[in-house]
């Protein structure tokens, strides 16, 4: 009787360990696809390929922990086997684009942002300057060596309503030192984009560590027999 009472503990308590494990990757993927999400939108950047790259594990970081509550919960083997292969999987993908987000330089961000700015069009350049009350991407570009580093005038947008950048500023100015109170907006973005990248990059490699303990709890686990399944009852 305490034999099977001692098998009935380790048993629930993996169960228990597991729903926790899950119910925790259940929370942390969501966080990690808030902050890619809030990272997206506040720095107005148009295809930030390593912030796509972590939504994308915390969005199969969600799904494999709804598989693992539902191999769980009903001790499903098959179910489980799946769960540990997708979890292996997504700890080493994550942790590969999370430190890939870490160890970005300053230099591969300043060519990553000047080659979307110079693909966008006026429209968009223009909604950057008003989002981010800036003018221009950098003074030490060369718009005659280049047109796409170029922008729109900032003195004829929302730049010159009251309180902005550019407010009071003569029209008539030559584009190549308009509003010369205004920052480029390279220094007004560059700033959030790296405490994003930092973020999720953290958040993504603590993840990786605790999936270590869900595979290794389901291990143990999907080898662990039911001690309240009478196996009289299939002989």
């Amino acid at each position: 009787m305490a034999a099977k009472r001692g098998g009935c503990c380790g048993f629930d308590c993996l169960r228990l360990t597991l729903c926790f494990i899950n119910t925790l990757y259940l929370i942390l993927a969501l966080l990690l696809i808030a902050v890619v999400v809030i990272a997206k939108s506040t720095t107005y950047y148009t295809e930030p390929h390593i912030l796509i790259g972590v939504l994308v594990s915390g969005i199969v970081l969600f799904l494999i922990a709804v598989l693992g509550l539902v191999g769980t919960i009903h001790h499903h083997q098959a179910v489980l086997f799946i769960y540990m292969v997708s979890l292996s999987i997504s700890g080493i993908v994550m942790f590969s684009v999370s430190v890939a987000a870490l160890v970005l330089s300053k230099s591969q961000i300043d060519t990553w942002l000047g080659s979307e700015w110079r693909r966008l069009d006026n429209d968009q350049k223009s909604y950057l300057q008003d989002q981010l009350n800036c003018c221009g991407f950098s003074r030490n570009v060369s718009v005659a060596e280049d047109k796409a580093w170029g922008h729109p005038l900032c003195n004829t947008t929302t730049l010159t309503s009251p309180g902005s950048c550019c407010a009071n500023h003569n029209t008539t100015t030559n584009s190549s030192v308009e509003c010369p109170l205004c920052e480029p907006c390279y220094d007004a973005w560059k700033d959030t984009i790296v405490k994003s990248l930092k973020a999720s990059g953290s958040l993504g490699i603590i993840f990786s560590i605790t999936q270590v303990a869900g595979v290794i709890a389901a291990y143990f686990y999907r080898n662990h027999r039911d001690p309240n399944v009478n196996l009289a009852n299939y002989l």
